[in-house]
């Protein structure tokens, strides 16, 4: 069964009014990437998506944000399977790449490559962040309050990170919480993680469900400046039973 807890990091980001311009079309050294790689422990499944931007583009009849559609030489792969294009969806530009990647023996490290027109090829590997886990695991969840869930602060990832939690109910209706900054949780693993219905859901949760944890990292510079520069790694953890308190 595919896990629900990836789904808030899936949605497809819909830019209004952004224009789009073909990589042929550009100076390659102008093509900006933003790479989004999500790990679901569940089921042991790796999702990258890859979407590719006209920075500082010199083009004339090009203004505000630009997405590139890959075309010409040009193309991302996963482990060296090419990532597909989303496309459009209405008048507002997805063109987002994106492709998934089931885990053999344990591996831990993912490798996305970016070549462009020019022929130059930009590789960068991608350790994936460990399962983020509860040191207690919450039986009760409340719905428009902060909850105060205690974490194993040992599975999560050094340095600067967030933390958020995903609720489930029993009809696959989900919530995500606000994120928490690694270094808002004391050192007994407290934290305090704000959920709130969104104003436009009407209906509540049940009073059953799951909640999975996820970690997430990002960074402004990858490996490879040059083939891009924002990178949000984020790995969702096994869920467990919860009550929901609404």
């Amino acid at each position: 069964m595919k896990s629900y807890f990836l789904l808030p990091l899936l949605v497809i980001s819909l830019t209004i009014g952004c224009s789009k311009i073909d990589s042929e079309d550009i100076p390659q050294n102008e093509i900006y990437t933003d790479y989004k790689v999500s790990y679901d422990v569940q089921n042991d499944e790796v999702i990258a998506r890859a979407t590719f931007i006209a920075k500082n583009c010199s083009c004339d009849k090009i203004s505000g944000l630009t997405r590139v559609k890959l075309s010409g030489d040009s193309f991302v792969t996963l482990n060296g399977n090419k990532l597909k294009l989303d496309g459009v969806i209405d008048k507002n530009l997805s063109l987002e790449y994106s492709g998934r990647l089931k885990l053999d023996g344990g591996a831990k490290e993912v490798i996305l490559t970016y070549q462009n027109n020019d022929g130059d090829t930009f590789q960068n590997r991608f350790t994936l962040l460990d399962e983020p886990t509860f040191k207690v695991p919450p039986r009760i969840v409340e719905v428009g309050i902060d909850n105060h869930l205690e974490i194993e602060k040992d599975s999560l990832p050094l340095g600067e990170s967030e933390l958020y939690f995903v609720l489930k109910d029993d009809k696959l209706r989900t919530l995500q919480s606000s994120p928490v900054l690694n270094r808002d949780i004391n050192s007994n693993g407290e934290a305090s993680f704000s959920l709130k219905l969104d104003s436009s859901r009407n209906e509540k949760l049940s009073e059953e469900g799951e909640i999975g944890l996820c970690g997430l990292v990002k960074r402004k510079n990858i490996e490879k400046p040059e083939a891009g520069g924002l990178l949000s790694l984020s790995t969702c953890g096994r869920p467990t039973f919860v009550r929901i308190l609404n």
